[in-house]
């Protein structure tokens, strides 16, 4: 009986500890998983970071024509073969293109440097009223008609520019009175301010704020001129009648 006590007993703790051991050895297989997705995670960035550096230095030693430094960056059969391709001397179909390239490009050059001369020209003759040479350099409408423009204010009548000489000195003239003017009007409002002379003030001044200044002097001026009355004083008038009385 105890002996089949002990075999159930055993078998109970069998049964128990089967799940603990299975759940123990899943997490520790998910740690180790983990661990390992991290290795191989950084394992590609840092792969991809060489690759991208690789790619960027054949490409350069491509440019600079360094096949050798090229070759030894070279991993793939794309990148061997455009390293032959370079390297093969130019079929005559090549070498008629870049010379075709060469001679466009000498001709934009030398078109670019042409337009920037004939524009210079084309200035220096507008300025200099050489307006026939200015039409000859002219390619556009916009550039004729600026040159029939000059044309038209350089031949204008002598009488118009003496008309306006005239009128800029008229108007000059008219400033500088206005301002002689307006110089003599302070002169005297600062006068008549300071003599007292307060109606006179008043017609020569032109702003409020003028104005109101003469308003201002003007009441301190009789504060000043009021007659004074202290207590135990009397007036002249009593004074005489008070004299009059005694010598009576």
């Amino acid at each position: 009986m105890e002996m089949n006590k002990s075999r159930a007993l055993a078998e109970k703790q069998k049964k128990d500890l089967i799940p603990c051991f299975a759940k123990c050895l899943s997490s520790r297989e998910h740690e180790a998983a983990t661990a390992m997705q991290a290795i191989v995670r950084g394992k590609n960035a840092r792969f991809q970071r060489e690759e991208l550096n690789r790619v960027e230095w054949f490409m350069f030693y491509m440019k600079a024509r360094n096949f050798d430094k090229a070759k030894a960056l070279a991993v793939t059969l794309e990148e061997f073969e455009a390293i032959a391709d370079a390297q093969a001397p130019p079929s005559e179909e090549d070498e008629a293109a870049i010379k075709m390239q060469s001679v466009l490009r000498g001709k934009k050059t030398r078109e670019e440097l042409q337009e920037v001369a004939r524009l210079e020209w084309f200035e220096y003759y507008k300025k200099t009223g050489d307006f026939d040479q200015a039409l000859d350099m002219a390619i556009s409408p916009d550039e004729e008609e600026s040159v029939k423009k000059a044309r038209q204010a350089a031949e204008a009548p002598q009488e118009v520019h003496l008309a306006a000489t005239k009128v800029q000195a008229r108007l000059r003239g008219h400033m500088t009175r206005t301002d002689q003017q307006e110089g003599a009007r302070l002169e005297w409002l600062e006068y008549y301010k300071s003599m007292g002379q307060f109606e006179l003030a008043r017609e020569v001044c032109v702003t409020p704020d003028e104005e109101a200044e003469i308003i201002a002097l003007e009441l301190a001026a009789e504060k000043i001129s009021a007659p004074k009355s202290h207590a135990g004083y009397l007036c002249n008038c009593f004074k005489t009648n008070v004299v009059s009385d005694t010598a009576k």
